[in-house]
């Protein structure tokens, strides 16, 4: 009994408890004050529906099933609200702490791991993913578990459990995302190229990795699909060299912030490189997997994007732990003693407390969008909406029935003279020149329209119109007669 109390009792408990606690309550804060829109109607939409619709749509989808299955049985119990859905991406987001945590921890020292999950706490960047009912905290939270299964493997390689528990875990995460592959190569990596882990644990790990590539043999088809129908390009942008600054600063809250982390990097490294005094750390291995676990790939996809650009904040989130891990690595490194490593520790998680606001801004405003919509429309007015995926975060809105009716949605909406399309060819146009007006809301129709014939074909019937830009990239337009 006096040992469960010294336990419950040590700050091996207390403090993961604390972190864990603290970020549900921060995640949780404003988890619905913004709007659901971008790829969250999207998402909701079809994991509502039943596991047949939900396979159907996978094949042109550019996700794997995870978080939809996941998401499918969440909502059967809790529903469909702004709060709700989200919920599950903030449960994902708040347990990743622990995780980082447990490798800083277990592996390098409990100062390290101490400071890295309070520098993930208060990331905007980690905010914004809990706050969106998407895939991204999942596949983080995944890829953290994973590094810290691999590392407690290669710490005891006698243990069957840890190979055991990989193998389902990098399962999991390449059913998640498919940039898992990248983390798993990324493993192959470290144990290539470090050599205590390649004479320990390789022959284990091409085992495992050999078990998760069989699972994921059904998946095989709709992958080779996909990016092949990336190879073609993206609608990202070509990366430029300044994008590699770009990712760390919103990785770490605000520019001043991010200069001082990359001047603590820095500092570790040169100091690493002239000094050779004695690091204490509880596993050198653990600080070189740290190391390629970020900077591998990082690059590799900056470097890949070149090619077919794939360098985007959200898909590189499952790198982010290893950032906060390294700098709170160097700044262990940087600690001469006692005192100086309390000022760095200090300066560096204030830095990021004082740059954090828990409710960060999607930057969408969909409400204001049917709104106004709303008090435009009238009998016999058309509403035209391109991309005609807008369909899900106006319908969320404008008639949640509708929504709901997964079946039907766009029976409904067509009854309610909305049509959803992405080219001129779908509207008929004996309609539109019988309508008195009609209602046009886009974002980014060029996409889909890249010859906007949607808006000229709206002009040649309705010379006169009234534009409204919505905040921030949503924009209405009235023509008429």
């Amino acid at each position: 009994m006096r040992i469960r109390l010294q336990n419950f009792l040590s700050r091996d408990f207390y403090v993961p408890a604390g972190l864990l606690v603290l970020n549900l309550f921060l995640k949780m804060l404003f988890l619905n004050s913004r709007d659901l829109a971008m790829d969250e109607p999207f998402t909701v939409f079809y994991a509502q529906g039943g596991l047949p619709f939900i396979f159907h749509m996978l094949p042109s989808e550019n996700n794997p099933p995870l978080f939809f299955l996941l998401l499918h049985f969440w909502i059967n119990i809790f529903g469909i609200s702004v709060f709700s859905v989200r919920f599950l991406s903030c449960i994902f987001s708040s347990l990743l702490v622990l995780v980082i945590w447990l490798i800083g921890r277990k592996f390098i020292s409990f100062r390290t791991g101490l400071v890295a999950s309070l520098l993930y706490t208060f990331s905007g960047y980690e905010i914004l993913f809990a706050h969106e009912a998407r895939v991204y905290p999942l596949f983080a939270f995944l890829t953290a578990l994973s590094f810290f299964l691999f590392l407690s493997m290669v710490r005891e390689p006698k243990k069957k459990k840890y190979p055991v528990l990989l193998t389902i875990t990098n399962i999991l995460l390449i059913y998640s995302h498919f940039f898992g592959f990248v983390a798993l190569l990324t493993q192959v990596v470290c144990c290539l190229a470090i050599k205590e882990i390649r004479q320990k644990v390789l022959r284990f790990y091409l085992i495992t990795l050999a078990l998760t590539l069989v699972a994921f043999i059904p998946y095989f088809p709709i992958t080779l699909s996909r990016f092949s129908a990336s190879s073609g390009g993206t609608w990202i942008p070509a990366p430029q060299w300044s994008d590699l600054y770009t990712m760390v600063w919103r990785f770490s809250n605000a520019p001043v912030v991010t200069v001082f982390f990359i001047l603590i990097l820095s500092g570790a490294g040169i100091m690493f490189c002239i000094r050779s005094r004695r690091w204490e750390i509880l596993d050198k291995n653990a600080v070189l997997m740290v190391i390629l676990w970020f900077f591998f790939p990082f690059l590799f996809l900056f470097l890949v994007s070149f090619r077919t650009p794939v360098f985007l904040d959200r898909y590189m989130i499952f790198i982010t732990p290893a950032w906060y891990l390294l700098i709170a690595m160097a700044i262990d490194r940087l600690s001469v003693n006692r005192f100086s490593g309390y000022i760095l520790i200090t300066a560096t998680v204030t830095s990021m407390l004082i740059t954090f606001n828990p409710d960060v801004d999607n930057k969408r405003r969909i409400k204001e969008v049917v709104a106004k919509v709303e008090s435009l429309k009238k009998p016999g007015v058309p509403v035209v909406i391109c991309p005609e995926w807008l369909k899900y975060s106006f319908a969320y809105y404008y008639d949640r029935e509708a929504f709901k009716d997964y079946e039907n949605l766009d029976a409904r909406m067509n009854r309610e003279n909305i049509y959803p399309v992405n080219d001129y060819s779908r509207l008929d146009t004996v309609f539109l020149k019988q309508a008195p007006a009609a209602i046009y809301f886009e974002e980014w129709a060029t996409l889909v329209d890249k010859e906007t014939r949607i808006q000229k074909g709206l002009e040649v019937n309705f010379p006169f119109r009234t534009s409204w830009k919505i905040f921030e990239s949503y924009s209405v337009t009235w023509f008429s007669k």
